[in-house]
């Protein structure tokens, strides 16, 4: 019984303890984000995020600073989501691999995507500006045989 008590006032705490976004960051995330559905919010020290799904595929993850000003977001995805001139870039790049997944970064200063990439020998770790023009190796790992 004490037991119980004990994790209720825990859960309790924690639950009370999490002071949740203002009206007008929420207002401000609707714009921004107008089709996001089903949105859980988390605060941290520095800020919130807003965390959600697009469809079955897409997850979403938007941070806001404590004074609710946009810092970035980052969209994680599937290969077929990622555009298309940035497909043919790492089709060229690195011949024979496979887009695993990419998470999508942006923020105020432009828009960066990170892919994990896989062949027969390797798994490597890359990121990509939006104009593709940019690129370079994040981790590299060979395969153990």
């Amino acid at each position: 019984m004490k037991k119980s008590i004990l994790i209720l006032a825990c859960a309790f705490l924690a639950l009370s303890a999490f002071a949740a976004p203002s009206k007008k960051l929420l207002n401000l995330f609707t714009i921004q984000f107008p089709g996001a559905t089903e949105v859980q919010w988390s605060e941290s020290n520095d800020g919130y995020m807003a965390y959600y799904h697009m469809g079955s595929d897409v997850t979403v993850r938007v941070y806001y600073d404590k004074n609710e000003k946009f810092q970035s977001s980052m969209r994680s995805y599937a290969a077929q989501y990622l555009p298309a001139h940035l497909r043919l870039k790492v089709k060229k790049d690195f011949p024979g691999a496979t887009i695993e997944g990419v998470n999508e970064f942006s923020t105020d200063n432009g828009t960066n995507y990170f892919m994990l990439l896989q062949d027969k020998k390797n798994i490597t770790r890359v990121r990509y500006t939006a104009d593709g023009e940019e690129s370079e190796i994040v981790e590299h790992f060979k395969k153990a045989k």
